[in-house]
């Protein structure tokens, strides 16, 4: 049997976990990815689509609905210089990246070079008109990037967090540079108690879809961005333990000691290599969007998933299909196996989907091994050695991304850190509300893995350490 035929699709289509694309030389900014501009087709089982029918950028006041590309990223529409542009949200970064023609627009004759680890925006920095979230910012600073260099999938990027980690803002060095969110918090100078975002992100139905079960998603909330204002329903947040920001950069908090528990139920020591907290067992982490997957120390990757029967680690993915040459080191899961994790901030657990543990790369692109067989991977993936320099990026642990954000409704009060804000201004801080529901999340592993026919309490026992 040989490596499935697979067709071309108009669109550059990426799955989480593959490539790591992101991670902003100059702004704290991650996303793994998996370029795949083929589909393996079956009959028409395998089909990509953008949930457009949520995510077109239609808005209310300092509201954003997001459109999810395939649990990799989340976009939306901005407006630019009268022209509508789709552009990638990413809390992991502060550079707003767009390429082509920008009417109306004045090139300000600076170059700059924003680099990410899959790609590279080269440009001059330019102002215009922006309309985002409700707000108008006159002139807004932005790099006109040529768009051959740009592989987020989309026609930008608007890196949703604010300060000097902004090359553009550095570049100008002025307010005149300042990030979209320090553009709008100005806005709010007489009250500092708006100036805070949330970020609510929900599942693809895809794989679901192409699952063929016959039973309802269960998981179908909304991908939404506000600005200011809480999304209806989740008033809880407010009643969040407020947990500090690490090493005084956006999106960076700690977890407990030993805060991940893993599929047995209890804690998986971990050791912090650049927390700021006098005990070495509390991970710092990084909560951006920009980033498909989770990424954690080895160690602690290991020890989710080294105890699942039939899972193997592989180095080099090619060895599953050619088309997965630029994967890092990965696990590979039978896809009908139940793996629950989770994450624990000031004492209280935040699980994550099994849907979200495993990704089944089948049933999002229809890609296999060269036997036929379906490719589950680990949805918390090593996180690369010499991916996180200190120097440049900033120091944490690990990313939290799309995987995890997925079951965590986030709101995050940047305070002090806006630009110009004044001596009384209260510290930034991170609350975090879980919207995870056990009985959905195991109810669509069933439906989407098991055929509805829930065989878990079945299933083969964790190996012994």
């Amino acid at each position: 049997m040989g490596y499935p035929t697979r067709r071309h699709h108009s669109l550059l289509t990426r799955l989480p976990a593959i490539l790591l694309l992101g991670a902003c030389a100059t702004s704290i900014s991650s996303a793994t990815k998996i370029p795949l501009n083929k589909l393996h087709s079956r009959g028409n089982r395998y089909q990509w689509k953008r949930d457009d029918d949520i995510g077109n950028g239609s808005e209310t006041l300092n509201t954003v609905l997001l459109s999810n590309v395939i649990d990799q990223s989340y976009t939306c529409n901005i407006t630019l210089g009268g022209k509508s542009v789709e552009v990638q949200l990413d809390t992991g970064s502060s550079n707003l990246v767009v390429p082509g023609e920008i009417p109306n627009s004045k090139n300000l004759s600076i170059p700059l070079n924003v680099t990410y680890a899959g790609g590279n925006g080269t440009g001059y920095i330019e102002t215009a008109e922006l309309e985002f979230a409700g707000y108008t910012i006159e002139n807004q600073a932005f790099l006109n990037a040529a768009v051959s260099q740009l592989s987020s999938g989309t026609s930008g990027i608007i890196g949703v967090s604010i300060g000097n980690a902004s090359s553009i803002r550095y570049a100008l060095n002025s307010s005149a540079g300042d990030t979209v969110l320090d553009s709008i918090f100005r806005q709010n100078s007489t009250d500092s108690t708006n100036n805070f975002i949330t970020l609510l992100l929900g599942h693809s139905p895809l794989e679901y879809s192409n699952s063929g079960s016959s039973q309802p998603f269960l998981e179908n909330q909304e991908n939404v961005f506000t600005i200011g204002e809480v999304v209806d329903g989740y008033e809880q947040i407010y009643s969040s333990p407020k947990l500090p920001i690490a090493l005084q950069t956006p999106y960076e908090t700690l977890l407990d000691a030993n805060g991940v528990i893993g599929p047995d139920g209890k804690a998986i020591n971990t050791t912090s290599l650049y927390g700021n907290s006098s005990q070495n067992d509390q991970l710092s982490v990084l909560l951006d969007s920009g980033t498909g997957v989770t990424l954690l120390p080895k160690d602690v990757v290991d020890s989710i998933y080294g105890r699942v029967p039939g899972a193997q680690r592989i180095v080099n993915a090619s060895d599953l299909n050619p088309e997965l040459a630029s994967l890092p080191t990965l696990w590979r899961l039978p896809c009908t196996y139940e793996v629950n994790v989770s994450f624990s901030f000031a004492g209280q657990q935040y699980p994550l989907s099994p849907l979200d543990t495993s990704l089944n790369l089948t049933g999002y692109v229809g890609i296999q091994d060269s036997q036929d067989q379906d490719i589950c991977i680990g949805g918390i993936i090593e996180i690369p050695p010499n991916f996180i320099n200190p120097t440049k990026l900033g120091a944490f642990d690990a990313i939290l991304g799309d995987s995890t954000l997925r079951n965590i409704y986030m709101l995050h009060y940047f305070g002090s850190f806006v630009d110009g804000s004044n001596s009384s201004t209260p510290e930034p801080y991170i609350q975090l509300l879980s919207t995870y529901n056990a009985t959905a999340a195991h109810l669509d592993f069933v439906n989407t893995r098991l055929g509805g026919v829930d065989s878990t309490g079945s299933q083969p026992s964790l190996l012994s350490n």
